[in-house]
């Protein structure tokens, strides 16, 4: 695959991989994955918390009256 970034981007991945000695490639994807599984633990987080939320709706419910 290839993806087209801003001068400025690429000159910074470059000098981000020489300092790490990795090729570029390597890089992007790695960040590319770190995003990715960002993504789906935020998805899982919120799906947890609404969860928790609508299993102790009841008590969020008493509080909210006092």
């Amino acid at each position: 695959m290839q993806i087209q970034v801003q001068e400025n981007l690429a000159q910074k991945l470059e000098e981000l991989a020489q300092q790490q000695h990795r090729p570029i490639d390597e890089l992007v994807a790695d960040a590319i994955q770190q995003y990715v599984t960002r993504l789906d633990e935020e998805a899982q987080f919120r799906a947890d918390v609404r969860a928790a939320m609508k299993e102790h709706e009841w008590l969020l419910n008493e509080l909210a009256k006092q």
